[in-house]
């Protein structure tokens, strides 16, 4: 038995596909790339002199964000 919020009730087991968990976990998985594309990304800003451009700002909130 499920209850309204797809939870198992009763000590039942529900596993019914999760589109938002397989989306999360696919992001997990990205992670360290996309952690590298903008590191890399920043360094070729700042090489190019655009390092107080926004786009190098975004890059370093982003950067900021995953190594917490």
């Amino acid at each position: 038995v499920v209850d309204f919020k797809g939870k198992a009730k009763r000590g039942q087991e529900y596993n019914a596909p999760d589109p938002q968990g397989f989306a999360n976990a696919r992001l997990i998985a990205a992670a360290p790339d996309l952690l590298a594309a903008c590191e890399a990304t920043l360094t070729a800003l700042t090489q190019a002199g655009l390092g107080q451009s926004e786009s190098a700002q975004k890059a370093r909130a982003a950067i900021a964000r995953a190594e917490g």
